[in-house]
């Protein structure tokens, strides 16, 4: 079993000093009811526990149950949803990389479209305000596994085998990472792996979003640059988004996500969104699309 990751439950983020013994009590219970979604599996089992898939493929497809429907009877009144795809959030996963806050925002709304694997990795700090929001968005296609980083952030040797091992199982990278040069291994893997990621970086009153998709897009050594972004942090970067600002972009990471998970409507695979809050500014860079020269974002354009 790799270091790296440390498999913790949501019931250890429920202190004393942050609830009273009666709530203590009841978080304590749900996690051993059907009622309650969050799961924590074993870093060593977690190989035979989720289903492995790919995303030029498709999740395997369910059949939506009577509960089912009712449950997602307003989702799928929208335009362009259908029960297919509703299927296909239910049978796909999710890797959510934590560290800034517009995720904590993202994970209550892939919760409530039923995205039916999220698995989060991150530092203690993060995972705890993650958990506390998922542990109340409770929906019963949906299972949540919480894996606990270093406090150092991901920089030894192994990460490299960690990253891979959880990227290859899973259908969707959503990152919002304190550290650039994790986002830039991420990126690395997902592109090497064929596995979308959506990269958010956010600071005050702006934000950026880029979804990446191989063989469409540019990888984020590329796409950055051209975006006006030339310099990575070398350490990790602190919390510093204003909260609303990151609701906005958690929220718009969701819908990226969603759709891509779900086959809905169009992603925007070469674009790169630049919000400033600040001036009200929304600057869209278009054009993103693979460097052939690029060993990344080149190689995954190539037919194979």
């Amino acid at each position: 079993m790799s270091e790296n990751l440390q498999p913790i439950s949501v019931g250890d983020f429920f202190s004393p000093q942050l609830r009273s013994p009666a709530k203590q009590q009841s978080c304590e219970l749900k996690r051993f009811t059907h009622a309650h979604f969050v799961e924590v599996i074993p870093f060593e089992r977690r190989a035979c526990s989720i289903r492995t898939s790919n995303y030029h493929q498709g999740p395997s497809i369910i059949s939506l149950t009577k509960d089912q429907l009712e449950r997602y009877r307003h989702q799928l009144s929208m335009p362009g949803m259908t029960k297919e795809k509703q299927e296909r959030l239910i049978s796909s996963s999710c890797l959510l990389v934590a560290g800034d806050a517009p995720l904590e925002t993202t994970i209550k709304h892939l919760i409530a479209a039923g995205v039916g694997k999220i698995i989060v990795i991150g530092e203690a700090f993060s995972l705890s305000a993650m958990s506390a929001i998922a542990s109340h968005a409770g929906n019963l296609d949906v299972t949540v596994e919480f894996h606990q980083l270093p406090a150092s952030g991901v920089t030894s040797g192994d990460d490299h085998q960690v990253s891979e091992s959880i990227i290859e199982n899973v259908d969707l990278v959503v990152e919002a990472s304190l550290d650039w040069q994790f986002k830039l291994r991420l990126c690395d893997f997902c592109m090497r792996l064929g596995v979308p990621m959506i990269h958010s970086g956010s600071s005050g009153l702006r934000f950026q979003i880029f979804t990446m998709v191989p063989g469409k897009s540019a990888c984020l050594r590329c796409a950055l640059p051209r975006a006006g972004i030339d310099d990575f942090p070398i350490t990790p970067v602190e919390r510093s988004t204003f909260a609303p600002i990151a609701t906005c972009a958690g929220a718009l990471m969701a819908s990226e996500s969603i759709k891509l998970l779900a086959n809905l409507g169009a992603s925007q695979g070469n674009e790169l969104w630049k919000v400033d809050g600040l001036s009200g500014e929304i600057e869209i860079i278009r054009g993103l699309d693979p460097r052939q020269d690029c060993p990344d974002c080149g190689r995954a354009s190539r037919p194979r």
